[in-house]
């Protein structure tokens, strides 16, 4: 109980773990000294229910959910400041991922939560750092039914696939709205994807942000690569979501599909 920092803390196939109380006190994961963060990796521990870890803080590299099939919601840990890594796999009846206190994130992965309905960071700072562009990767989660981003404004890799199969209702891509510059986009085959009209300032033919030389219809687009395929009517392609925004046209080139 009084133990406050640990180097790593890896827990994986503890079938009688029920709850993480025996580390309330922990409050950093990481060396002692050095630029070198730690890890917190939790996996297939099957009667784990839930973290605590209150009073965690400050930065980790890695955070692995993987396998937890009684783990039903994340706690708020408001001294977490950042997470380079993130991953939420295959946790059985996890319902909810949110809860985050302003915090910045390099990549997030959300995949195989067969429960999962909302993925809330609307409290994020930022996905990646000034230095380090960040991606987010959401796939196979067939209850998925909300997403909220509001304050992403530029990334790497931005890839939902595979979700919504079983979910009771649809889900949109209005929260990303300030994005401003994206790499890569890739929506397929998300059974109740149904609006992104969020994703306009990508996909018109004005320049809004980095890597581009200024605004204007000759600039680099926001969007370099883009494959938009198989969701509901008018998240098929970059023109239909063009049209349901009432936006400008798309600049089509070298290594867009859609």
């Amino acid at each position: 109980d009084n133990l406050g920092r640990v180097g790593a803390l890896v827990l994986r196939n503890i079938d009688q773990l029920t709850s993480l109380s025996g580390f309330s006190a922990l409050a950093e994961i990481g060396p002692s000294e050095g630029a070198q963060l730690g890890a917190l990796v939790i996996n297939n521990c099957d009667r784990l229910t839930s973290l605590g870890l209150d009073n965690l803080g400050g930065s980790i590299d890695q955070f692995v959910l993987n396998g937890n099939d009684t783990l039903q919601f994340l706690e708020e840990w408001p001294g977490l400041e950042f997470i380079s890594r993130m991953n939420i796999i295959e946790n059985g009846v996890l319902a909810s991922v949110g809860n985050l206190p302003p915090i910045t994130i390099v990549e997030l992965r959300v995949r195989g939560n067969n429960e999962l309905s909302v993925l809330d960071y609307s409290s994020l700072n930022a996905i990646g750092q000034p230095d380090l562009i960040g991606s987010i990767f959401i796939e196979a989660n067939p209850r998925l039914s909300g997403i909220f981003f509001p304050a992403v404004t530029k990334m790497n890799a931005l890839e939902i696939i595979d979700n919504g199969a079983t979910a009771p209702g649809s889900f949109n891509l209005d929260s990303f709205s300030a994005l401003e510059w994206l790499d890569t986009l890739t929506l397929l085959n998300n059974a109740n994807l149904s609006e992104c009209g969020g994703l306009t300032r990508l996909l018109d033919d004005v320049d809004d942000g980095e890597p581009g030389p200024g605004p204007g219809p000759d600039g680099i687009p926001d969007l370099l690569t883009v494959h938009i395929e198989n969701n509901l009517a008018g998240c098929n392609s970059a023109a239909e979501i063009l049209d349901s925004g009432g936006d400008t046209p798309f600049i089509f080139d070298d290594g867009f599909e859609d």
